[in-house]
């Protein structure tokens, strides 16, 4: 009741939040991994679907590209911060490079997986609590427009499938968008992926 945001007082009487999901709980309820069955096995495959070895191999040369660019950036200093100048923009710029997110649009999600990092903290201040909603919004009104111009454009193969995948299930309480799944299944690529080597 807590984390949906409830005061105190609604809690105690047992109401029903009034504002809905926070930002950063309607993020990850369009996570295939909170789903349950049968819905969870139809929004997982759209996901693994993407991320076999044989689809991942497409991505390498975006791999190598990032690489080569931030070895590029620090090559000659004489200090470098592995987390911040190496591990979370290669994440960003790696999976925003997947999906068509511009230079300014992956550094900022970069910024913005900073500010997520609270949401895996052991306490929270409610402060804390509205960085961190504030961090989901804004990733998910960078990325899921540029998930629907990507489908509009119908140059990325990736989310094409998915989309095909998406049109192709009929179970209730599937993704309203596609560009919100997209955003909240990548988050589990954007932010531990950057954390974690961090």
């Amino acid at each position: 009741r807590r984390e949906a945001g409830e005061s105190r007082e609604a809690a105690d009487a047992g109401a029903e939040p009034a504002s809905g999901l926070r930002p950063v709980f309607a993020m990850l309820a369009d996570q295939a991994f909170t789903h349950n069955p049968p819905l969870h096995k139809l929004t997982r495959r759209m996901l693994s679907r993407q991320l076999l070895r044989q689809s991942l191999h497409r991505l390498q040369p975006l791999a190598s590209e990032v690489i080569a660019s931030l070895l590029a950036g620090i090559r000659g200093r004489s200090e470098v911060d592995f987390g911040a100048d190496f591990a979370r923009p290669y994440v960003a710029r790696f999976w925003g490079g997947a999906i068509g997110l511009s230079a300014d649009e992956c550094a900022e999600v970069c910024a913005l997986m900073r500010d997520l990092d609270l949401l895996f903290a052991l306490q929270r201040t409610p402060g804390d609590s509205a960085v961190v909603d504030r961090a989901a919004q804004r990733y998910v009104e960078i990325v899921t427009p540029r998930v629907r111009r990507a489908l509009a454009a119908g140059d990325n193969q990736p989310i094409g499938q998915m989309a095909a995948d998406l049109d192709a299930i009929n179970v209730p309480g599937k993704p309203g968008s596609l560009g919100s799944y997209v955003a909240a299944n990548l988050f589990a690529g954007f932010h531990p992926g950057g954390g974690v080597a961090s």
